[in-house]
């Protein structure tokens, strides 16, 4: 019986802190997808909108880097990395094409962050 008391204790302690990691990437993920939304669709708009906003992205992103590689690995970590300098890339070369396709990837990275930090059946099988 005490066996089964300390592998259930276990257990919850294990579910506890998967439940509290995904629920904090997942906050952490939607903070940085309202920033990424708020860069500016076309190269037409504000560049100091989009400074302020790259700043703004930077500094969340780097507060939590260590945080986000601990949890969810570094290949998310590196594709939500490169999707950003390909996004400030594009908007320094003025490819509108380009900047359009660099802030649909940053978004999409982020995406497939929430995605696989959601709680949900599917993510735990």
């Amino acid at each position: 019986m005490k066996t089964f008391i300390l592998a259930l204790c276990v257990f919850l302690a294990i579910l506890a802190f998967v439940t509290i990691s995904a629920i904090s990437v997942e906050s952490i993920a939607n903070d940085l997808k309202s920033l990424a939304e708020r860069f500016p669709q076309t190269l037409s708009d504000d560049t100091d909108d989009f400074e302020t906003t790259l700043h703004e992205f930077k500094d969340k992103f780097v507060s939590q880097r260590t945080f986000i590689h601990l949890l969810i690995g570094e290949s998310e970590e590196d594709s939500l990395e490169y999707a950003l300098l390909e996004l400030e890339a594009r908007q320094k070369s003025g490819d509108p094409a380009g900047y359009a396709s660099a802030r649909s990837r940053l978004i999409s990275a982020i995406d497939k962050i929430i995605g696989y930090e959601s709680l949900s059946l599917y993510t735990v099988f």
